[in-house]
């Protein structure tokens, strides 16, 4: 109903059950779709006033830990899912009844300011039962995700299957074809390599030709987006934020940053996860601080790391460096691994382009 009524003010929705079992509607969709455009959420010129979403839990369920159970059970492997989207889960999203192409490019971008609030009690908990063998992700925020919230919630994950998925999602770029976007699970000679992690926060380009050349839809950054006072186990990352990298802007034919910005990591305990508890890629100024991390013990990969910042390129893809970086108080403890580990692992990987007046 949100997606068909819209809003006209402030939303709260309380959670008053003790479980909740969502599910996808098909291989490609994810468990929960709060994806693409919410008639009267975010900014109003009208009123110059911002219009939230909050979901929280009821008053009485606000007193006990995770009191309010939500199963996400998802054939993609993404939960809760939000971002720019042509092809959201609800059949009255505004993208399906645009009149024409101006309207429906603005209609696929999400207007944001969404929160989850578990509250002082961390009330809400969110378990992940992914039916993909090579992903999944609590809370995905895709392209143009912006000021969204996660704070105070629990998130578990069920599926032993993903628990050792590292391999994070990358950018490619080449002479003929540009900047490209590997998909979130990556075919490769070895088999179909993908990610978990509690919540992951990806910015990336539409690979759909329809949108890239005709819509030419909007290059949103996934930018102040929170994620604080979360508990968080089980997955290969317990938080993974990797933005878009440089762009050729075509106005000025320089490279620009497209990178996530302003986001915050702050006071979230992950435990129990593969390769890192929070990676950070193309990411400028984060505030990554207060967080306790511990028992980070790799099984499959050889390196455990309570912080990863950067990474190195691979033979299908760039490698991740950042900007600006806002690191402190941050506790960490308990990374095992039989080849490399750090508490806080910084890699800035260079990258060279050639100039974009030199015929391409």
């Amino acid at each position: 109903k949100i997606y068909q009524q819209g809003l006209s003010g402030d939303l709260t929705i309380e959670l008053t059950d003790d479980s909740y079992d969502v599910y996808s509607k098909d291989i490609n969709a994810p468990a929960w779709d709060l994806s693409s455009w919410i008639m009267g959420l975010g900014y109003d010129p009208a009123s110059k006033t911002y219009r939230k979403l909050t979901f929280k839990p009821s008053a009485q369920k606000a007193t006990q830990k995770a009191s309010v159970v939500i199963n996400l059970y998802t054939q993609s492997g993404k939960g809760v899912l939000f971002g720019q989207n042509r092809f959201p889960t609800s059949p009255y999203a505004p993208v399906y009844t645009a009149p024409n192409n101006t309207i429906l490019k603005k209609f696929i971008n999400t207007p944001g300011y969404i929160f989850f609030d578990g509250g002082a009690n961390k009330s809400l908990k969110f378990v992940l039962h992914s039916f993909s063998s090579n992903q999944g992700q609590a809370f995905f925020l895709g392209r143009g995700s912006h000021d969204i919230s996660i704070k105070n919630v629990i998130i578990e994950n069920a599926s032993p299957k993903i628990t050792t998925k590292t391999t994070l999602p990358r950018t490619k770029w080449s002479p003929s074809d540009g900047f490209q976007f590997t998909a979130d699970s990556i075919p490769t000679p070895d088999g179909v390599l993908g990610f978990s992690a509690g919540i992951a926060n990806r910015g990336s380009l539409t690979s759909d030709i329809f949108e890239s050349r005709t819509l030419f839809i909007d290059t949103v950054q996934n930018s102040n987006n929170k994620f604080i006072g979360n508990e968080i186990t089980g997955f290969g990352y317990g938080i993974a934020s990797m933005g878009i990298g440089v762009l050729i802007n075509p106005r000025t034919f320089r490279y620009d940053r497209y990178y996530n910005l302003n986001n915050v990591i702050s006071n979230n305990i992950i435990y129990d996860v593969e390769k890192a508890g929070i990676f950070v890629g193309f990411e400028e100024n984060p505030e990554i601080s207060g967080n306790r991390i511990y028992n980070v013990k790799s099984v499959n990969t050889d390196e455990s790391y309570g912080i990863q910042a950067g990474d190195y390129p691979v033979t299908y893809g760039r490698g991740y460096n950042n900007i600006g970086i806002k690191l402190y108080n941050n506790e960490i403890s308990g990374l095992v691994d039989s080849k490399t580990t750090a508490g806080i692992y910084i890699l800035q990987n260079g990258e060279q382009f050639p100039s974009p007046l030199e015929g391409y």
